[in-house]
């Protein structure tokens, strides 16, 4: 049941959030609004009202296709990124004619460009240039994504912007132990810097990643949220 947030308000800007999941993402939307001052909510998914046959229907064709997310009841569920697309615009769409100021998309994939009058905000390209612009003081740069299926293509996402990382799996919708093991790779390996690559992963996530790896560890809904609220 979606957590009770407080009434905007009167005024308020509005700010969308757009899952590839299904909505409300209150494992997500709630951690962002500390950084955003006071707005008005709103939210849909690429997966609303559809069931579970139509949720299959979507899923990956081939592992560089792989998105991970999760359905209303904290349950993950992957998708493939070139048909869930379509479903992605048409949410952006609805906010858009809903009066968002500005529209966050709740996923560090990559998509085409996505049309709209209001702002944007597409977390691979904020993540990938903050991650950009301190690379120099990491000499290893660690990756956690959420699916072993995933890390070969986060490998050459990565490496074709310059930067050569070690990536390991633990997914913010599995149990904490993937998490820290995946964690524990990353630090063997030397990283310097760790970026949670899924606006899934959580503050306390980060918190408990951390203690392990010892070193800087970027969340990708903290680095949007900043941006979205200077935007605001």
């Amino acid at each position: 049941m979606p957590s009770p947030r407080p009434a905007p308000p009167e005024g308020a800007k509005r700010i969308g959030f757009v899952t590839i999941g299904q909505s409300p993402r209150d494992d997500v939307v709630p951690g962002m609004l500390p950084y955003l001052g006071p707005v008005q909510v709103l939210e849909a998914g690429a997966l609303d009202g559809l069931g579970p046959e139509e949720v299959a229907a979507l899923a990956p064709r081939g592992p560089e296709q792989v998105l991970v997310t999760r359905l209303r009841d904290g349950s993950p569920v992957t998708v493939d990124k070139e048909l869930i697309f379509p479903r992605l615009q048409e949410c952006v769409a609805r906010l858009d004619a809903a009066g968002a100021a500005v529209i966050v998309l709740l996923c560090t994939g990559s998509f085409p460009k996505v049309a709209a009058r209001a702002l944007v905000l597409e977390p691979d390209r904020i993540v990938l240039h903050t991650v950009l612009a301190v690379a120099r003081r990491a000499n290893c740069v660690g990756v956690m994504v959420p699916a072993e299926d995933q890390i070969n293509a986060m490998r050459a996402r990565w490496r074709a912007a310059g930067v050569d990382p070690v990536v390991a799996a633990g997914s913010p919708y599995g149990p904490l132990r993937a998490r820290l093991e995946a964690a524990r790779q990353l630090a063997a390996a030397g990283a310097e810097l760790v970026v949670l690559d899924c606006m899934g992963y959580t503050q306390a996530m980060k918190e408990e990643i951390a203690a392990v790896v010892r070193c800087p560890v970027l969340v990708a809904h903290e680095a949007v949220a900043r941006l979205a609220g200077a935007w605001l």
